[in-house]
């Protein structure tokens, strides 16, 4: 790959991290400084908030503030007019562009925009510099980036007809786009966007701390199903509790990591066999899935590749998860189990199966770990590069 100068723009970055497109952004960030790319990160920060965490990049990092940290806390009328200002975000934009040109970059590679401007790919296209997009979820679609089952024609309301028609308008002349799933490619074509980019499916990179082989010392004598996760009700994290709770008669445990709303309402410690163990470091997260039997991903809501699963694989540890969207693609490709999404019988039913036949579940997981090698960073960002030396 020739040499070039880069700069990756997400709306979260660590430590303000959130999501698996942060982790993507992030695991390229690094791999392609470590390559010896010329890399820098532009992202966004609460205002007044002051990193004291440390250096946690290769790369240089430009924040600009950004009231998305409290969106969630907006009254609804207050919301719509974020979203409507954060569609035109001129100011932001040209402080961006400020940045690229004062660095002499040459390719920006974006992902996730709320909050920094959807606006940003039209000036970009005015610069001439050449712009790689990443579709991690429907945020294009739908201001929420959230669809749950049963709720698919939200999609094509008169709203978000208009919300996604001013977003093909930014995103024409994009050069390339990439999406580790056919499922969100589809969802986008099918609506006119992106006539004129080159679109690529790739699954997304998993770390390479995720490959270590170090002994295995397992914490429990019983079957321990894990969910990693944001404790919220579109990720489903009350669907799997009461799944758990229709395993009588079996020894198993529910091991529960990370944190939202319903961890706050739900009194983990009064279920027996169920352990809320809170965040968790990447590190203590690798150990506890190479200890645990077997994922569990609830979700309720369609998404497009969830980096927990890569995870997973990475670590020899099967998956049940929600049939619907890139979710499904992504069981298919490296093995595991589905159910139909939001059905708590099926899901404790799946749970029974996995749990009664351990030996189908060690094959799984040891074929998944091997498929999971082939995408770990560094072979990710030689993929990349050989596509951006093409384009």
């Amino acid at each position: 790959m020739k040499k070039m100068k880069i700069a990756i723009i997400n709306n979260l970055y660590e430590p303000l991290a959130r999501g698996g497109a942060e982790r993507v952004a992030k695991t390229m960030a690094d791999s392609l400084s470590r390559d010896g790319e010329d890399a820098i990160v532009i992202t966004t920060r609460p205002y007044f908030w002051r990193n004291t965490g440390g250096d946690f990049e290769l790369q240089k990092i430009f924040r600009f503030p950004s009231c998305y940290f409290n969106l969630s806390r907006t009254p609804l009328a207050l919301r719509f007019l974020w979203h409507l200002y954060d569609q035109f975000d001129i100011i932001t934009v040209l402080r961006i562009k400020k940045v690229l040109l004062e660095n002499h970059v040459d390719t920006v590679i974006t992902h996730n925009l709320k909050g920094i401007s959807l606006f940003l790919p039209l000036v970009l296209r005015w610069t001439g510099l050449r712009h790689v997009h990443f579709l991690h979820d429907i945020q294009l679609l739908h201001p929420s980036g959230l669809v749950y089952k049963n709720e698919e024609l939200k999609l094509d309301s008169l709203w978000s007809g208009l919300y996604a028609a001013i977003n093909r308008n930014f995103f024409r002349q994009v050069d390339t786009v990439i999406a580790p799933s056919k499922w969100i490619i589809d969802q986008h074509t099918e609506r006119g966007f992106f006539k004129n980019a080159r679109v690529e499916a790739i699954l997304n990179p998993i770390d390479e701390d995720f490959f270590q082989n170090s002994p295995v010392i397992k914490k429990s004598v019983k079957f321990v199903f894990l969910y990693v996760g944001l404790l919220e009700y579109h990720k489903g994290i009350d669907l799997l509790l009461s799944a758990f709770l229709e395993l009588t008669g079996i020894e198993v445990e529910l091991w529960i990591v990370g944190s939202g709303s319903l961890g706050k309402k739900m009194n983990f410690q009064e279920m027996k066999n169920i352990s809320f163990l809170g965040r968790k470091s990447k590190g203590d997260v690798v150990d506890l899935m190479r200890q645990a039997d077997c994922l569990v991903m609830p979700s309720r809501c369609y998404e497009n590749s969830p980096t927990v699963i890569y995870e997973a694989a990475a670590c020899g540890l099967p998956v049940i998860a929600s049939d619907i969207g890139g979710t499904k693609e992504l069981v298919d490709y490296f093995g595991g189990y589905v159910f139909a999404a939001g059905d708590v019988v099926d899901l404790s039913a799946k749970m029974k199966i996995v749990f009664q036949d351990i030996d189908s579940l060690k094959s799984v997981g040891k074929d998944a770990r091997l498929k999971a090698r082939n995408l770990s960073s560094s072979n990710y960002t030689r993929t990349i590069g050989a596509l951006l030396d093409r384009v």
